[in-house]
């Protein structure tokens, strides 16, 4: 399949093949922004039955080459084959001399320039992102070359000479690259310009099931969206087997990703690594995906979703937080050192060492009962979530009250486990700061973990603040 000038078009026009309803059915695959949906209508007047959802369903369609998706050109449609899968009919009618609409809801589809498919064998990925074009433009802008004329008797000339492929890891087991090539865009209103295109190459030793090289493909998406600051949706993500290649493609509203416009800002550049710290980098995010997979996968799962609430992201953030900090302890000696918690175990133990011959107890026992009282444990969150924010305090700017994680932990507590407030919390109009925060908490330490140099880090994430109630 060539891939290298491919997008995804609004909407794919052609015959659908649906179990228990029919074959070469006509129809248009629309591609929308938060759903992918099936739309059929054709001369049937048999009426299916009870409730429709298909495992799979097969296509044969053709979008338009042009950017757009469109093109007057009839000998410029692309067609492809199609696999629908989970497919749920959101509405079905039948009018007229048997005419019939059928509607379904898509939860993912593959796209492929042939029929079949073998898609448990993958032995490459490709992610294709502009972004990427954007990251690496001071290392590939040289590869243009402007000729430009002496008088207007002559022509612009402009050439591209392709850069060699980027190696940015390798062991005997993976391969990691940047392929490069270039973009035309033809005379129109705002001129003619090439740009470079970018390709992140992933290969492997041993053919990966497709689930697997899902979650390579995601989590290589987590790796650029932290260091860019930006969790975007790629254009595509192409899959090879030995003898064949195919697109995948997930429903928004079935993957639980949500995009609020596209954003194309990034915080960091190409330039921004030394030479081979990309390699350190990568081999280091292996290692922290194969210690620590079900919380980074519970932070950017949180991260992609931009409908989630802000509670339920402090939550999720809170729990990757846990996750993160499990083999962390304390140093304190499990002494409860600041807050409003020592505070008020301190009045406490004020009134019971005055009252000691009242109650019976002599200085000893007074003693016993203060080490008891002050003591904590040097495992609890709280405490790792402090030693976690010590990693980072000099890494980025941090500038966060000493009662923060005694907020935290309460605010999480109470919304968690619903009952009597107990100690400072943080109100519900500062949620959103506060899921900012944690986020910037979180980004940096990972950040500081696979070895992203300080300067760096402070361009990616900037500073680590907690806005206070007004």
């Amino acid at each position: 399949m060539n891939t290298y000038n491919f997008q995804f078009a609004t909407s794919y026009q052609g015959y659908w093949n649906i179990p228990t309803i029919g074959n070469d059915i006509p129809g248009i695959l629309y591609i929308e922004k938060y759903t992918i949906h099936l739309d059929l209508h054709w001369n049937n007047s048999t009426k299916v039955k009870g409730k429709m959802e298909f495992e799979s369903a097969t296509g044969y369609a053709y979008a338009y080459a042009d950017d757009t998706g469109y093109a007057n050109d009839e000998n410029k449609k692309e067609c492809y084959y199609f696999t629908l899968n989970e497919l749920y009919c959101t509405n079905a009618s039948w009018f007229g001399n048997n005419q019939s609409q059928f509607k379904f809801d898509v939860a993912y589809f593959t796209i492929a320039d042939s029929p079949d498919i073998e898609k448990n064998n993958i032995k490459s990925l490709c992610i294709r992102t502009r972004l990427m074009d954007n990251w690496i433009y001071y290392y590939t802008k040289d590869s243009f070359d402007y000729n430009f004329p002496a008088d207007n008797s002559e022509t612009l000339k402009m050439e591209y000479k392709s850069k060699r492929l980027l190696s940015l890891y390798q062991t005997e087991n993976i391969k990691i690259y940047i392929y490069f090539g270039y973009g035309v865009h033809l005379p129109s209103p705002r001129g003619y310009s090439m740009t470079t295109r970018s390709f992140l190459n992933i290969e492997f030793k041993k053919s990966l099931s497709f689930d697997k090289a899902i979650d390579k493909s995601e989590q290589f998406i987590w790796l650029f969206a932290l260091l860019w600051n930006n969790m975007f949706c790629p254009d595509f993500v192409v899959y090879r087997t030995k003898d064949s290649d195919f697109i995948y493609k997930q429903s928004n509203r079935y993957s639980h990703k949500y995009y609020d416009g596209e954003n194309k800002l990034i915080m960091s550049d190409y330039s921004d690594f030394p030479e081979d710290q990309l390699t350190v980098i990568i081999e280091k995010w292996i290692e922290l995906l194969r210690n620590f997979k079900e919380p980074l996968n519970t932070f950017f799962e949180t991260q992609f979703n931009g409908h989630m609430s802000p509670l339920s992201t402090i939550k999720n953030h809170i729990s990757t937080l846990d996750g993160l900090s499990k083999d962390m302890r304390s140093d304190s000696n499990g002494q409860i050192r600041k807050g409003k918690q020592l505070q008020d175990l301190n009045n406490i133990l004020t009134k019971i060492k005055n009252g000691l011959d009242v109650i019976g107890l002599n200085k000893e026992d007074y003693n016993k009962l203060k080490n008891a009282v002050l003591r904590e444990s040097g495992t609890s969150l709280k405490q790792r979530i402090l030693c976690l924010l010590e990693t980072i305090e000099d890494y980025v700017e941090c500038d966060l009250n000493h009662d923060f994680c005694d907020k935290v932990i309460n605010t999480r507590n109470y919304y968690t486990h619903p009952k009597v407030k107990k100690g400072q919390m943080f109100s519900k109009k500062q949620f959103w700061d506060l899921s900012l925060c944690l986020e910037k908490i979180i980004s940096s330490y990972i950040l500081k973990t696979i070895g992203v140099e300080t300067q760096t880090a402070r361009k990616i994430v900037r500073k680590i603040t907690m806005k206070e109630e007004e």
